[in-house]
């Protein structure tokens, strides 16, 4: 502007200097005084000339600024030139037709193209055909205004099939005049922004179907109606096809069950019926964790190839139901196209399954309130029946309230009374001693006036009266001296009656009993109601406590189990006392037989000592003189055998003949294996060679396990000592020979003395333990049964009670079969199928073979009878027998146990059927590390062990025992590294 303004100044002075001076020459042609006029216009020459002079100088002050404006300019435009360039987006300039003028790199790499490519091209070239007419409207717009916002469009790849997702955002270029003389385009590319809005509304699917699952479950307890919605929810969250299952696994059956499909057949699905898990849904099932297969038309695993070729299901996604840490059923996703499942998808479905395991229990808990209400409503109508049936009102209620008070106080008599009977079994002494304190509790407890204990005299098979408990009165003592005289037989009488039966009896009027045998008595002491239950365990019963009343009595269902939950706990005393006293009975019995056993040692080892003597004699007469040594050969307690080299026999004593039963001609001569067993004679030969060329004395208790053969063919252990003599014929070897076989029976005998002792000792701590451990269960167990009877069925403390009131029998059972472990343990035969026995057993050892690598065979023949035996002491025998087995294969192998009917023989008969039996025989075999044939004759014999890490040695011993009880027979073959064999015979028929 500066520039402009000098220029037209300086052209204004130059035009009026040049009419300045036009006018002077004009006056100058025309005027006398020309020279004035001249000397005028010098000096209006001079004027301008200084003017322009001055104008040349703001010229040439303008040019200097206008170079330097123009350098500015140039440096913002190399700036904006920069920014244009390295700008983050992509920037293009079009005119206002949107003709492309200017683009960066930015542009350029985002269209695919070079820079100079776009110059040119018109803008809407890379726009999408359905963003053509938004373009051009956008374009009429400019013309008034900017685009406010940002315009998302789908921007085309040049030369290549594919647009990516951009947002522009456009604003008008004006000229110096303000007039818009182009656009400016801002391009961004938002495919990261348009896959995080994406997955945001993914995830916003996904949230709001699980928000409708969720407000679904909460709204109603229809489960079909849950479960379709589910099965829809599922269907619109995935955008391909996709089709779903909802299956439930019954833990009875162990099978699954149909509940609901979508874009399925429902026909089809189900025409296969309830059946047992597949492979995958089994190993869904196990692990509690999603399983994806690619396509379930190729897998081998598939069982119903049909099925989903029909249905196009092909890519597979199953997913747990779980309930309270159990799997409750499976959720299944089917794709009709191959797919390969995102970590996304299997958490959105994992999600969904939770939800339909909370409809499922909810449901199942809706319909168990269901029943529970239907329950409650009919009680409720049958006691507004009842309410309405009656006419009494506050009365009744104030007695109804009264007599529930008197409950609760005999619920604490109740207790009282267990306190009591407690106190009065744990004292110490036998059981007949604390008979009248038992009554006295029982009678003074329950409000009875006479109370008699009578106990199973197992050897006349009566009961006997132990005790009875009454006020002092006459008459009371007349009825104790009766029943003193009036034993009662298995069903006579009220005593007999329970004890047959093995439950309570309550007569509300004993003379009205056409059976009670007592009636005179008891009209004279005024006798009116009993009360009798048995002293019983599960299987047997010990005795019978009847309790008399001078009132008639009506029955009370909660007296009678509490009295017969007394009688359980009086039979365990009864039975602890009566092992106790048995133990101190077999114990001192017992001392004196080791008392009796040790004279009888220290007199065998004088009269041994004396022998030893005599034998040193003899061989120091025998150096002196050969008839001596002849005389003395004779009268040696020893048998003295000679041999010659060639292991002919040259010379035996009398002891000889005796001990072998041969005639002394019948053997000099004969080869010395004729006194040696069978089984050795074949190494025998090499054994006299090698001692014949090495001669030396070997003393005896060598250490070797001999035998010797008498004529006869019998075998007997003895010891042998060897030793070199020379003779005038050449070598001659001396044997002495001994037979020590009532040595090794005493030697047994003292080792089952032993283990005598060290049972007693551990039957004793098993009573010790039992009598500490019974008693305050027996507490636990009354105090969890009174609870119980005051807790309803559907309180939510009465299934804890339940368990607790399990467990503490379960103790109790396992307490009474450790005290069972230093006496016999009675046998509950039963018919039984032995297949199922072995089964049972090979079930509970599965786990930890399953550990040890041991590969199981059973092998059940066809047709195999039923026995009659004890189920569970079988399974305690074949448990015992597989862990052996396990114990002998540490690194790993086979187990076969095999089940047959065995041959029959005629020989094999028995007392007590008379004739031929029919046997199974049960082999339990191994591919271990064996049993070293010195061990096998001990390895049934108590406290006897072979295993490295130790142990008690009663295993096999309790085996044997059970086996001999249901009269069978446990034997045994086994070589080192060969393996062993258990058989256990059995007879078929034995009841």
């Amino acid at each position: 502007m500066k520039a402009e303004v000098a220029q037209y100044k300086l052209a204004q002075q130059v035009e009026s200097a040049r009419q300045r001076l036009a006018s002077l020459y004009e006056r100058a042609g025309t005027s006398s005084i020309q020279r004035a006029l001249l000397d005028e216009a010098l000096e209006e020459l001079s004027i301008a000339l200084e003017e322009l002079q001055v104008s040349a100088e703001e010229m040439r002050q303008y040019n200097d600024e206008l170079a330097a404006a123009q350098q500015e300019v140039e440096a913002e435009r190399q700036r904006y030139r920069e920014l244009f360039e390295f700008a983050p987006a992509g920037y293009v300039v079009t005119d206002p037709r949107g003709i492309i003028k200017e683009a960066n790199s930015v542009a350029a790499t985002m269209l695919n193209c070079r820079r100079e490519y776009l110059l040119g091209k018109p803008m809407i070239t890379f726009l999408g055909q359905e963003d053509h007419k938004t373009f051009f409207e956008l374009l009429d717009r400019m013309i008034e205004r900017d685009m406010a916002g940002e315009w998302t469009v789908q921007l085309k790849l040049w030369e290549k099939a594919g647009f990516f997702p951009a947002g522009l955002s456009v604003s008008r270029a004006f000229d110096g005049r303000g007039r818009p003389v182009g656009l400016r385009w801002l391009v961004r590319d938002i495919t990261e922004r348009k896959r995080a809005e994406e997955q945001l509304q993914r995830n916003l699917r996904r949230i709001t179907a699980l928000r409708d699952i969720n407000a679904a479950i909460s709204s109603t307890l229809d489960l079909q109606t849950v479960l379709d919605l589910l099965l829809e929810k599922i269907e619109s969250f995935f955008p391909y096809p996709t089709a779903a299952t909802v299956r439930l696994f019954n833990r009875q059956t162990e099978e699954l069950d149909y509940l609901a499909c979508r874009n399925i057949d429902q026909a089809d699905w189900k025409a296969r019926g309830r059946h047992s898990p597949g492979l995958r849904a089994d190993e869904v099932i196990r692990s509690k964790a999603p399983l994806a297969v690619r396509n379930v038309q190729t897998e081998p695993r598939t069982r119903w190839l049909g099925f989903y070729i029909r249905n196009g299901l092909v890519s597979y996604l199953a997913v747990p139901l779980i309930i309270q840490e159990g799997v409750t059923g499976i959720l299944t996703l089917f794709t009709k196209e191959e797919h390969e499942f995102t970590e996304e998808e299997i958490d959105f479905l994992s999600g969904v399954a939770i939800r339909a395991a909370l409809a499922i229990y909810n449901s199942q808990l809706y319909e168990q309130i269901k029943n529970q209400a239907a329950e409650l409503k009919r009680s409720h109508d049958e006691l507004e029946l009842r309410v309405k049936e009656r006419t009494i009102e506050l009365t009744k209620a104030n007695e109804a309230l009264q007599a529930e008070m008197a409950e609760r106080k005999q619920m604490a008599q109740h207790r009282e009374l267990r306190f009591g009977v407690t106190r009065v079994l744990v004292e110490p002494g036998a059981i007949e001693k604390a008979v009248p304190k038992l009554l006295r509790v029982l009678c003074k407890g329950l409000g009875w006036d006479f109370g008699e204990l009578w106990l199973v005299d197992p050897e006349f098979n009566l009961l006997r009266c132990k005790g009875i408990w009454h006020a002092p009165s006459e008459e009371a003592a007349e009825l104790e001296a009766v029943n003193a005289k009036t034993p009662f037989a298995l069903g006579s009488g009220l005593p007999g009656r329970v004890w047959a039966s093995g439950k309570s009896e309550w007569v509300t009027n004993v003379l009205a009993d056409p059976e009670f045998l007592r009636v005179p008595m008891a009209i004279k002491i005024k006798l009116a109601s009993a009360l009798a239950f048995p002293i019983r365990s599960q299987n047997s019963i010990a005795g019978v406590i009847v309790l008399f009343s001078h009132d008639s009595r009506q029955p009370n269902d909660r007296l009678q189990r509490l009295i017969s939950d007394i009688g359980s706990q009086i039979y365990e005393s009864i039975e602890r006392k009566r092992a106790e006293e048995a133990l101190r009975t077999a114990r001192d019995e017992l001392e004196a037989r080791v008392r009796q056993r040790t004279v009888e040692l220290l007199q065998a080892n004088e009269a041994l000592k004396g022998e030893i003597a005599e034998r040193m004699r003899t061989e120091e007469a025998l150096r002196s003189s050969e008839v001596q040594f002849r005389r003395l050969l004779e009268l040696a307690p020893d048998a003295i055998v000679g041999v010659d080299r060639h292991g002919r026999i040259a010379v035996v004593n009398a002891q000889t003949e005796k001990l072998f039963g041969y005639a002394r001609n019948e053997l000099l001569g004969q080869a010395i294996e004729i006194l040696v067993p069978e089984r050795f004679r074949g190494i025998h030969p090499a054994h006299r060679e090698g001692y014949i060329s090495a001669p030396r004395t070997r003393p005896m208790g060598s250490g070797l396990d001999l035998y010797a053969r008498r004529k006869d063919g019998s075998e007997f252990p003895v010891e042998i000592s060897l030793g070199p003599m020379r003779t005038d014929e050449g070598l001659l070897v001396t044997a002495i020979i001994r037979d020590i076989a009532e040595r090794r029976r005493t030697a047994e005998l003292e080792r089952k003395l032993i283990a005598s002792g060290r049972l007693v000792l551990l039957g004793e701590m098993a009573a010790s333990l039992a009598h500490e451990f019974n008693n305050p269960l027996a507490i636990i167990q009354g105090f969890v049964q009174d609870l119980l009877g005051e807790v309803p069925p559907n309180h939510p403390y009465h299934l804890p009670l339940k368990i607790v009131e399990q467990e503490t029998a379960r103790c109790k059972k396992n307490i009474q079969a450790l005290l069972h472990i230093g006496r016999p343990t009675p046998v509950d035969k039963k018919w039984t199928n032995i297949g199922e026995v072995i089964r049972k057993s090979v079930q509970l050892t599965s786990g930890r073979l399953r550990k040890g690598k041991v590969k199981t065979a059973v092998d059940l023949q066809r047709g195999l009878p039923r026995i009659y035996a004890d189920a569970r002491q079988l399974e305690q025998v074949l448990v015992n027998l597989l862990f052996n087995s396990l114990e002998a294969m540490p690194k790993g192998g086979k187990l076969t146990v095999k089940v047959m009917k065995a041959p029959r023989h005629p020989e094999q008969t028995s007392s007590h059927d008379g004739g031929s039996r029919r046997r199974i025989i049960i082999s339990v075999s191994d591919t271990g590390a064996g049993i070293h044939s010195n061990d096998l004759p001990n390895i049934f014999r108590p406290f006897f062990s072979t295993k490295k890490k130790g142990g008690m040695g009663l295993g096999l011993a309790i085996c044997e025992s059970i086996v001999k009880a249901h009269d069978g027979r446990l034997d045994v073959e086994s070589a080192p590294h060969q393996g062993t064999t258990f058989s256990i015979h059995l007879p078929v028929e034995s009841k």
